[in-house]
């Protein structure tokens, strides 16, 4: 499969790249922040060069894109999501439903938010790491614990907008 891999501040890009590639898949990656925008004719332009030079099975990103869905709609052409970030507001667009459509979601909250509106579009994919390079960084290879999370609280400063907001009376 030939997979046009859309990539902007995202992580994990290495190891996804690696794991395509290992399945057997050919990737391209672009950078490109253009496609964070809901409308963008610079991103049209981008993104139609690219499908213009090689005719790709499917997009792939890291989270949920609604012009990254309307261009691929448009052409018929797979795209492939997978979601980290939670909550995301990009998937309250219309364009979840679109059929070219592949949004893997790892929250299973929010995946049966979306399923139980009736949206057949997403599905429920927990997220996973690259164990021969995270486990090569260890010399002992036998876990201390059952599971660990490694991420994000949302509870840095930089996440708490209400603690941001003065001046505003309470209601």
């Amino acid at each position: 499969m030939k997979i046009l891999f859309l990539e902007w501040k995202s992580y994990c890009v290495p190891d996804m790249i690696e794991a395509l590639e290992t399945a057997g898949h050919y990737v391209t990656l672009i950078t490109c922040k253009e496609m964070t925008d809901r409308y963008n004719t610079e991103f049209e332009k981008i993104f139609n060069s690219y499908i213009e030079q090689v005719s790709y099975d499917a997009v792939f990103t890291f989270n949920y894109f609604p012009i990254v869905s309307k261009m691929c709609n448009k052409l018929n052409l797979l795209y492939i999501s997978w979601v980290y970030d939670n909550p995301l507001v990009t998937l309250f667009s219309c364009t979840v439903i679109n059929k070219c459509n592949r949004i893997f979601l790892f929250d299973r909250n929010s995946y049966e938010y979306f399923h139980n509106a009736g949206i057949e579009t997403v599905f429920y994919l927990p997220l996973c790491a690259n164990p021969q390079r995270l486990c090569s960084y260890t010399t002992d290879p036998s876990p201390i614990n059952d599971i660990s999370f490694v991420g994000s609280l949302y509870t840095e400063p930089k996440q708490r907008l209400y603690d941001r907001i003065d001046g505003i009376d309470e209601y």
